[in-house]
């Protein structure tokens, strides 16, 4: 407190001594810059993403991770939504590499996505333990936002589960696949012959990540 009274009193005597009024506000007199806002990186390489996969020593932190970077599904169509009344991805629902996603968001009865082989693999030790009723990744949303959260920041990224939905679409259009953009994202509107970018629903997903 003493040395902001000294900081008052000299400011005071200095506008004193330039000339300026006496009522002015010394603290104008201080020029403040903002510090230059952190940029997003351009896109996480797939070397990063394989750091953020290795974090995760329990298998199903892994498999669920592994399905959403590589099948692009949505958190709701991956562990299922009660509000929504979406059922998630049960065992019967997976037929080696093809998913089935039934109550999508586009509003039709299923839709389809794949998984490549190095994840279907691992998934296969998993999916022997489940009845053909039963959810494949029995979590709640809080649960698997937490995980994403936590294992991404051992690796110094910040990222929420439905980025990783968006990286795979993003890696796919970076490598100008843009019928596999298309194909990941599921979205009816986008235009799969487009080399800038992948519009209306589709272009915040090829935004900065």
């Amino acid at each position: 407190l003493s040395k902001l009274k000294w900081l008052y009193g000299w400011c005071v005597k200095y506008v004193q001594y330039k000339g300026m009024p006496p009522f002015l506000n010394p603290c104008s007199l201080i020029e403040v810059k903002d510090a230059a806002p952190q940029e997003r990186p351009e896109f996480i390489p797939v070397e990063k993403i394989r750091e953020f996969l290795a974090t995760a020593e329990d298998e199903r932190h892994w498999l669920m991770f592994a399905v959403l970077l590589t099948a692009g599904l949505r958190v709701s169509e991956l562990i299922g939504d009660k509000r929504a009344d979406k059922p998630g991805l049960l065992r019967q629902d997976v037929d080696r590499r093809v998913l089935t996603i039934h109550q999508p968001k586009s509003g039709r009865a299923s839709e389809i996505a794949v998984i490549p082989v190095w994840v279907e693999e691992r998934l296969r030790g998993h999916l022997a333990t489940l009845g053909p009723q039963d959810r494949v990744f029995p979590v709640s949303y809080s649960t698997i936002h937490g995980m994403t959260k936590t294992h991404a920041k051992w690796v110094g990224l910040d990222i929420r589960p439905h980025d990783l939905r968006r990286w795979a679409a993003t890696y796919w259009n970076r490598l100008g696949e843009y019928s596999m953009t298309n194909f990941v994202l599921r979205h009816s509107s986008t235009k799969v012959n487009d080399a800038t970018l992948i519009t209306t629903l589709g272009a915040r997903y090829i935004a900065p990540l």
